[in-house]
């Protein structure tokens, strides 16, 4: 179990993504980062022009305490256009495990080619060109200068990042009003506005803007917590970063209303899940799913969430059919030969029943994940099947990868389990992933929960889901973003339990 804050430092490369800066002529900047208010990384944005071709690009680097251990994460992007708006390629190269992985994009007039690289695997495919009518990053800015000098009262472009894929997102500005702020030991009168992208719904940021529409502030919210980038020297920026990583796994766990004894042999449990008040009235608890064994009832001031181990509800007609859930890609590349290996010698006595097949691969992976530890930031199946080592997230994509390699759709799953002790707390509720199959159950496609990190049962009622991926390329970011609200925030009643 462990928070899943590696994860949303991708929200904040969606959010702060070289497209969103503001210049059209060339640029180089640094940015000082901090996490609930403590120094915690940097970040290096720049643009450069040579010829007809012009290069937008960015560096990031944040630490994250959990525990003991500090996981440290590394994000670049690039993208390369024409100075006529025309788009060239791009890349995304993102360290959240041991190694890193590589994405590149090459545009032609009709298609996007993609080579996706992680160590000694490669994998390639082409996708076709957005219908949408969008901007490359330094047009994008340039249409957003010409509408802050014209005086707009919002703005809104369609645009592309590499940090989300070759998928066309849409970013908006509104609430513009002159502040005063200080930056670099001085005062400054800026432009504040209210920001907010596609990749990431339900997240507002607030950007602090010079006269010249250079981003010199951003804060990005965190539930209960923050993710501020102010303009810095190098020297500073860099310094600021090495500190000791902020500490943020602790000030995530959820303490119940009371304890749960055994947790995990519960078959029932209920909970009431709420937020604290807000200015105006009652926070409103994001959408959870009803999925698996998990239901969803609203009720006044919050939601009630029963979980009924073995009792799982018929699955959207549409999840059998979608082929996101069978699909090889950089987190959960079921075409590796290591994990289709894998596969066949965790099923090799087992059979054709996929359920008794799924039940053998979760089995499979409590053991196979022999050094069990929160210094992994987010590794990739791929990288799971040779390392042997990690966490929860580390066990949901291998089995979710040895899942499809084995012919069964899965997905992965963020939400919550209860620990009788953790991090040095007792009886908590932290955040948590595990996988699901789905499975026909009584004629029916059902999604069954699978948790590899358990050693002597699949399941138990004290996990409570929050949000499900199939980890496509460029939704690892999105998919978490109804987790934000809950982080540091969230209260439990724990009604009954069986």
């Amino acid at each position: 179990m462990r928070t899943l804050l590696q994860r949303l430092v991708l929200l904040a490369v969606v959010l702060l993504a070289p497209s969103r800066l503001l210049a059209v002529d060339d640029f180089d900047r640094w940015y000082a980062l901090e996490l609930a208010g403590a120094s915690a990384g940097w970040m290096h944005a720049w643009q450069t022009s040579e010829g007809e071709r012009v290069v937008t690009g960015s560096r990031m680097e944040i630490a994250i305490g959990r525990g003991p251990a500090a996981v440290r994460v590394t994000m670049e992007s690039e993208f390369v256009e024409t100075k006529a708006g025309k788009p060239i390629s791009m890349k995304s190269v993102q360290q959240l495990g041991a190694i890193p992985t590589t994405t590149t994009y090459v545009f032609s007039d009709t298609e996007i080619a993609v080579e996706t690289t992680q160590g000694e695997q490669v994998s390639r495919t082409t996708r076709p060109m957005p219908k949408e009518v969008w901007l490359t990053p330094a047009a994008a800015s340039e249409y957003t200068r010409q509408r802050l000098a014209a005086g707009a009262e919002s703005i809104e472009v369609r645009t592309m990042e590499a940090s989300t894929g070759a998928t066309v997102i849409t970013l908006s500005r509104s609430k513009f009003e002159r502040v005063e702020i200080d930056l670099l030991g001085k005062r400054h009168t800026v432009t504040r506005c209210a920001s907010s992208s596609s990749a990431a719904p339900g997240i507002e940021s607030i950007e602090y803007m010079d006269d010249q529409g250079n981003p010199v502030k951003t804060t990005i919210p965190l539930g209960g917590m923050s993710m501020s980038v102010t303009i810095a020297t190098r020297e500073d920026a860099l310094a600021a970063a090495k500190g000791e990583a902020p500490e943020v796994m602790v000030r995530t766990l959820v303490k119940p209303d009371r304890e749960i004894a055994s947790p995990r042999k519960t078959t029932k449990g209920v909970y009431l899940l709420s937020l604290p008040a807000e200015d105006g009235g009652a926070a409103v608890v994001p959408p959870l799913p009803t999925t698996g064994v998990q239901t969803i009832t609203a009720i006044e001031g919050g939601v009630r969430v029963t979980v009924r181990v073995s009792k799982w509800a018929p699955a959207d007609p549409a999840d059998a059919e979608n082929p996101a859930y069978m699909a090889s890609t950089s987190m959960i590349n079921a075409e590796d030969p290591e994990i289709v290996r894998l596969a066949r010698e965790a099923t090799s006595e087992i059979g054709d029943d996929p359920a008794r097949r799924a039940e053998a691969l979760r089995a499979f992976v409590s053991k196979y994940v022999r050094s069990k530890n929160l210094s992994v930031g987010f590794a990739s199946a791929s990288e799971v099947a040779r390392s042997k080592q990690g966490d929860c997230t580390e066990h949901g994509v291998l089995l979710a990868a040895l899942l499809r390699a084995s012919g069964i759709p899965a997905r992965t799953v963020s939400g919550l389990i209860y620990a009788d002790q953790f991090a040095g707390e007792k009886g908590v509720f932290g955040y948590h992933m595990w996988t699901q199959a789905l499975l026909v159950i009584d004629g029916t496609p059902r999604w069954v929960d699978l948790d590899g990190t358990l050693r002597e049962q699949p399941f138990d009622a004290t996990h409570i889901a929050i949000a499900v991926s199939a980890l496509a390329e460029g939704e690892e970011a999105s998919s978490l973003a109804s987790l934000l609200p809950l982080l540091g925030r969230l209260r439990i009643q724990v009604e009954s339990i069986e």
